[in-house]
C-alpha cells in the first residue's frame, strides 16, 4: 500500500538542500565530525553544534530540560549568518521536532536546511 503524504512530508521536503543528493553512508556523527572540523578549519563562522542525541538517564534528562534544554534543535547552529542546518546520515529523515524548529528559526529569519550529505553541507555553506 502506498503512504499517503503529510504536512510533515512536505516540511521535510521543502527543507531538504538538494532534494536528489546521495546520502552519507558512515555514522552521522563521523559527518558532524567532518562537517566541524571544516567550519573550524575553513572558516571564521561563529558557530556551535548542541549535543542533544547523547543519551541520558532520566533524571540527567529531566534536570537540563528545566534549565532549558529542548529537543530536535538543528545540528550545526552558525550565529554570523543566521544559519541553521540539519545533519542526516544514510537514509534518515528529520523528525518531527527538528521539522517544527527548522521552521521556528525559518520565522525568525534564519536560513534553514537539512543535507545528508559533505558536499550538500559545503554547498549550503557557499550560499549567501
Amino acid at each position: 500500500m502506498k503512504k499517503t503524504p503529510t504536512a510533515i512530508d512536505d516540511d521535510i521536503e521543502r527543507f531538504k538542500h538538494i532534494k536528489d543528493a546521495k546520502p552519507y553512508d558512515g555514522l552521522e556523527s563521523n559527518l558532524q565530525k567532518e562537517c566541524a572540523s571544516y567550519l573550524n578549519k575553513y572558516t571564521k563562522h561563529v558557530w556551535v553544534h548542541v549535543p542533544n542525541e547523547a543519551k541520558r538517564s532520566y533524571k540527567l534528562a529531566k534536570h537540563l530540560q528545566q534549565q532549558g534544554m529542548k529537543g530536535g534543535l538543528p545540528d550545526i547552529l552558525i550565529f554570523d549568518s543566521l544559519m541553521a542546518i540539519e545533519l542526516k546520515a544514510k537514509k534518515n529523515k528529520p523528525t518531527q521536532s527538528q521539522i517544527e524548529w527548522l521552521k521556528a528559526l525559518e520565522g525568525a529569519g534564519w536560513r534553514v536546511c537539512w543535507v545528508n550529505n559533505f558536499d550538500e553541507f559545503l554547498d549550503v555553506l557557499k550560499q549567501k
